[in-house]
């Protein structure tokens, strides 16, 4: 039965003074999270102010926080209240989605968004339905342009319920009901609005920036847009707004000391700061610094969300599996229920070399959420480093729609089609990372590398050297030594085309970056041979011979050399060689284990190339 409210006649003077006593003492325990004994009083007021509309929400609530969804949503739809106000709409959708009814809940915000409800007659003058109708007014598909409508709400209704405030958590709860069904291209555009309509909803930036719906493009021109000067009250809260939100957003760009106002400064050992810091070291490929400054958070908040997946990731790649072990033990032990446990798990036995393990539980992490990235793009490492290529595509092409925004799937599905030869595919994949992320020095260097496989020289070089203007951009006079196999291959490029200073040059950087690689002398030897300086190509050839004894090539070379070494002129190179130094296959990682880049799913990829 139906309930329509209707004006109660107020509770008498002594019946008041209780009814107040009884408020008071709900909200108390609420505040001291003893639901029970707050839904144990909240029944009785109810019955001792006559069912008025504020009381049966907050009696309610009570029934949602103590996990009684139905009876909750009997309630609130017996009086109507789900239709009436704003407050009765939202809360009955959330009981709906956390029963895991999502279309009931799509059902209830959509009847409110049509203005199916009361008059302003049912409600003595509040049209209820039409502020419904508005608050949860859902961004245009096209041009994400939003109605500005819900600004006119009140902030409370005639029942005290709060109204506006909520247009935001309706626009949220929506998103989180599309998400749950799938639908993800109207969750984000339900996220967006959500976030223009409370700047301070975190849930909201939370789902756009965290899972990477979002373009870099897109994460930029949103942030723009979000007008921190309007939504806010004072300058010192859009400062606020525009350090957390930015800090998350620019996770490309260099690694550089944080910009604090004064006002706020307290905010510089923030947490949540501070990794997103680590966060742009990470893809600088400066792992030590990382995992220094994701360690001091974690030393402080031992099970930061934000932080764990960038400290796992670190952690492996330094090869500190003993810290990987004890950190995935606690986890398990703590929350076997969460992904992020099995993940480290996973890692940890990727660290290890032990695939099949690694594969088990990377598995497990992806079943309990199937929109947690990283442990989709690290189980496509597990199977790549198998040579389970059609897997490996399989599990990328999943990270895809779990992180629509990133173009780190579509760089390893190209650089599984290049491990393949399959050179035209893997040319499309690249282009498809492009249009999302157009200065990644990964995919720079990839694309390079195919682009060398294919013998156009030209192309290789130009997108070797955007690669290296990125790689000093972010990293400096010192980049890291992850980024050696970059500077070899544009040394490689430039030695086909001819120019041999050059190319020495760039082997020398590589070597300076990263000493002790055989193949960066081997490749030295051999520009200084064609250059006609054979002394120190012996010298470098010697010295690459003492570190790898088993290499062919640089033993016939040295050979070679040491029998001609008065001739000007080396014609016989050409038919030595063959067409040996033609192709830069892509790195086989499982040859230098302890270098493979950002396995684990924060989205640095591993497609450094063989020097050649």
């Amino acid at each position: 039965t139906t309930t329509v409210m209707s004006a109660t006649p107020a509770p008498s003077g002594i019946e008041q003074q209780l009814v107040d006593r009884l408020r008071a003492t709900v909200q108390s325990y609420l505040s001291r999270m003893q639901y029970k004994s707050a839904a144990f009083w909240a029944d009785k007021l109810v019955s001792l102010s006559r069912g008025q509309p504020k009381d049966v929400y907050n009696y309610c609530q009570c029934l949602y926080l103590t996990k009684q969804y139905h009876r909750a949503i009997h309630h609130l739809k017996q009086r109507q209240l789900h239709v009436r106000t704003v407050a009765g709409c939202h809360l009955t959708a959330l009981c709906h989605y956390d029963s895991g009814e999502f279309n009931d809940a799509l059902a209830v915000l959509d009847s409110a968004a049509a203005g199916n409800g009361g008059t302003a007659a049912d409600t003595g003058g509040f049209n209820a339905s039409q502020w419904l109708a508005s608050a949860s007014r859902v961004l245009d598909d096209d041009n994400l342009t939003a109605s500005t409508e819900w600004q006119q709400l009140p902030q409370l209704d005639e029942f005290g319920l709060p109204c506006r405030p909520l247009a935001g958590s309706l626009a949220l709860l929506r998103g989180r009901v599309f998400e749950s069904l799938g639908v993800r291209p109207r969750a984000v555009h339900c996220f967006v609005d959500a976030l223009r309509k409370d700047a301070y909803c975190y849930e909201a930036f939370e789902a756009l920036f965290g899972s990477q719906n979002l373009r870099a493009s897109e994460e930029a021109e949103l942030l723009a847009n979000l007008h921190f000067d309007e939504a806010c009250q004072t300058p010192e809260e859009a400062k606020l707004l525009q350090l957390v939100y930015g800090n998350r957003v620019n996770k490309y760009g260099p690694p550089k000391e944080l910009e604090v106002p004064d006002s706020i400064v307290a905010l510089k050992d923030n947490g949540d700061l501070v990794t997103s810091l680590a966060e742009r070291y990470f893809y600088a490929c400066h792992f030590h610094e990382c995992q220094q400054l994701t360690s001091s958070v974690l030393a402080n908040d031992p099970f930061n969300d934000l932080c764990l997946p960038l400290h796992i990731a670190a952690l492996k790649e330094l090869g500190k599996d003993n810290q990987l072990f004890l950190l995935g033990h606690q986890l398990v032990e703590l929350y076997p229920s969460r992904p992020i446990s099995w993940y480290a798990v996973g890692c940890y036995y990727l660290c290890i070399h032990d695939k099949e393990m690694a594969r088990r539980y990377l598995m497990k992490c992806t079943r309990m959420n199937r929109y947690f990235g990283p442990g989709w793009i690290a189980l496509g490492h597990a199977l790549a480093e198998d040579t389970e290529h059609d897997q490996a595509i399989a599990a990328y092409t999943t990270a895809i729609q779990a992180m629509q925004g990133s173009h780190v799937p579509y760089l390893y599905i190209g650089l599984e089609y290049g491990l393949t030869n399959n050179l035209p595919l893997a040319s499309e994949f690249f282009d498809q990372a492009v249009e999302l992320c157009p200065n990644d020095p990964f995919l720079l260097h990839e694309r390079g590398v195919t682009y060398f496989n294919a013998r156009d020289y030209a192309k290789a070089e130009e997108q070797f050297r955007l690669a290296v203007g990125r790689i000093d951009e972010l990293s400096g006079e010192m980049p890291s030594s992850f980024w050696e196999p970059v500077f070899n291959n544009l040394g490689h490029t430039c030695r086909k085309l001819k120019r041999y200073d050059e190319a020495i040059q760039h082997h020398q950087r590589a070597w300076s970056l990263y000493p002790g690689n055989a193949a960066t002398l081997t490749a030295l030897g051999y520009a200084f041979a064609l250059n006609g300086d054979f002394d120190r190509a012996v010298d470098h050839l010697t010295r690459s011979l003492s570190l790898n004894s088993d290499d062919k090539f640089s033993s016939q070379l040295l050979s070679k050399l040491v029998e001609v070494m008065a001739e000007t002129h080396l014609p016989w190179l050409d038919s030595l060689l063959g067409d040996r130094g033609d192709s830069l296959p892509t790195m086989n990682w499982q040859d230098l284990p302890d270098r493979k880049p950002a396995s684990l799913a924060m989205e640095s990829p591993s497609g450094a190339s063989l020097s050649g």
